[in-house]
């Protein structure tokens, strides 16, 4: 017999919990499902629960269960010709099971802070970034963090060395007096480099991490600097920082991490492209450097695709989008041309190799279906949905399958 069941971690500590936090990021065994519901069976490590016939059930884990009788080879000589094996269990666990995620990793996170972001929905946003975390292996996933748009570096006006993020934006919120087309191509795209260390023993976020204060310090974009938002050259940031195009720090980080280390940029967008300065690189993800067209918003928005398919043909890339808010209905241009379908194509396929879909998100089931599609678009309306969005996300590049023994 076969049973389906939705694993997640643990709390670790008696009485052992389940982490709902990773419902439905990592699982859900469909309706309304609590800590206390009757059914969960859990250790120090995941606990379990059957999935239901719920039609939103997403089951992460298979127990498979049987018996056989075997001949014998030499008991007949005593009169017994053949046994029974009695019941054997196996249960195998696909993707981010529990706290276990079992890939190797090189991720990018690019979050949106501009102004059109409001503090209610960013916060929401870097707590449900800080819950991927937790769910994560440190030792088998580095992780770096970048902001839309840049953080000042050390030398640059204003800068808080107090404050990594300011490195992911200025507290005061204060602009450069350069013009707003200076202004924008000062600083960085990624002020956290990749990391190993941003969870402690107990699997809480390690606060003295240069991860954990990047997090704590990202406050909105310059309200009055022109930042706006530009989408195709911290897209090409991201992707040759992890792929190691422009220097990064993997090579101060373990490499002993087995299996083939996937390299993925999470993508994060509230609206669309509106670019303050025109000139810098090209489109070309080979050619470093920024790049901007002020005043053409599909020319921009194609500059960003372009850039996210030309990551997407480097092996063992993962493109993961995530609509935010007015990204639902803004466009490209034209009311034929959304952002939100152009995140979709700049996402990595499904793994069946169909495209990744966008939806109106403003509709509920709209909104379920594309988080649940199994593909690597996504889209949420407010913050609070952002934490089981990241989870999901991650838990979808997780491609490994594994043994686990149940509760």
């Amino acid at each position: 017999s076969a049973d389906l069941f939705c694993v997640i971690g643990s709390t670790g500590s008696l009485p052992y919990k389940p982490v709902m936090s990773q419902i439905p990021g990592t699982c859900t065994p469909g309706g309304t499902v609590t800590a206390t519901t009757s059914g969960w069976k859990c250790n120090a490590v995941i606990c379990s629960i059957p999935c239901g016939t719920h039609a939103a059930a997403v089951c992460n884990t298979v127990k498979v269960t049987g018996s056989k009788a075997v001949d014998y080879l030499f008991a007949p000589v005593i009169g017994f010709n053949q046994g029974n094996t009695g019941a054997v269990v196996s249960a195998a666990c696909k993707g981010s099971c529990g706290n276990n995620a079992p890939n190797p990793l090189d991720i990018v996170v690019m979050a949106d802070r501009t102004p059109s972001m409001d503090t209610v929905d960013r916060r929401a946003m870097i707590d449900g970034i800080r819950t991927m975390l937790t769910t994560m292996d440190p030792t088998m996933q580095y992780v770096a963090f970048g902001a839309l748009h840049k953080s000042r570096t050390p030398g640059d006006e204003g800068y808080d060395p107090d404050c990594i993020a300011q490195n992911t934006a200025k507290t005061t919120e204060e602009p450069f007096t350069d013009s707003a087309e200076v202004a924008a191509q000062r600083g960085t795209w990624l002020p956290a480099p990749f990391s190993n260390n941003y969870l402690n023993p107990d699997r809480t976020v390690n606060t003295s991490s240069v991860l954990a204060q990047a997090l704590d310090c990202v406050h909105t974009g310059i309200k009055s600097g022109g930042y706006n938002t530009h989408l195709a050259s911290p897209m090409k940031a991201a992707g040759r920082y992890v792929l190691g195009w422009d220097a990064n720090n993997l090579g101060s980080l373990p490499a002993d991490r087995p299996g083939t280390v996937r390299k993925v940029v999470i993508f994060e967008t509230d609206g669309q492209p509106t670019e303050t300065y025109t000139g810098g690189a090209s489109a070309n993800l080979s050619d470093a450097g920024d790049l901007a067209v002020k005043g053409n918003t599909q020319q921009a928005c194609d500059n960003f695709e372009k850039i996210a398919t030309d990551f997407k043909k480097e092996p063992d890339t993962i493109m993961i989008s995530i609509a935010f808010g007015a990204a639902n209905d803004a466009e490209c241009g034209s009311e034929e041309h959304l952002v939100r379908d152009m995140l979709a194509r700049a996402a990595s396929p499904h793994p069946s190799g169909a495209a990744s879909v966008a939806k109106d998100c403003s509709n509920s089931a709209n909104k379920v279906s594309v988080n649940t599609d199994g593909d690597f678009y996504f889209c949420a309306t407010n913050g609070t949905e952002m934490a089981a969005i990241f989870q999901t996300a991650l838990s979808q590049v997780q491609k490994g399958i594994k043994l686990v023994q149940l509760p």
